[in-house]
């Protein structure tokens, strides 16, 4: 997928003016199929300022320093673990994991950033194996 050519817009619901829905739209264009539009739209929650952790004003800045980052890590296990700790600041998630998947689909934890309130207060899942059926199938 070309994600140069993505843009975010808010998009507003014209079917009924008074209870108006917002929305965030990403429109992303495919390489292998040119007439192709791919249209992700999430509801805008109106009663916060965003839906994402992080300032969208801000978030250009996070991720062009977030990708300066990446550029200068030593290692693939640092690699990943600022990854992790980055979907955690844009998407303020409590835990965010990375697995490592087997060609049965059993899951090794590889990487996980756990919110600083609740370090000490809840179980690290780091280094833990997890059989297939123990991760459904949207979360592989």
């Amino acid at each position: 997928m070309d994600f140069h050519n993505s843009t975010e817009e808010e998009v507003k619901s014209e079917t009924d003016t008074e209870n108006r829905k917002h929305f965030f739209c990403t429109l992303s264009k495919t390489a292998a199929n040119a007439g192709l539009v791919i249209v992700d739209c999430e509801p805008r929650d109106q009663s916060t300022s965003n839906s994402v952790h992080i300032d969208q004003n801000q978030l250009y800045f996070y991720m062009q320093s977030t990708v300066h980052q990446f550029s200068v890590q030593n290692s693939r296990s640092e690699l990943i673990d600022l990854a992790v700790a980055a979907v955690s600041d844009i998407t303020g998630f409590d835990r965010v994991m990375l697995y490592y998947f087997d060609a049965d689909w059993h899951g090794q934890v590889l990487s996980e950033h756990i919110n600083e309130e609740y370090v000490g207060k809840v179980d690290s899942y780091m280094g833990l194996h997890f059989p297939a059926t123990d991760i459904p199938k949207q979360a592989r």
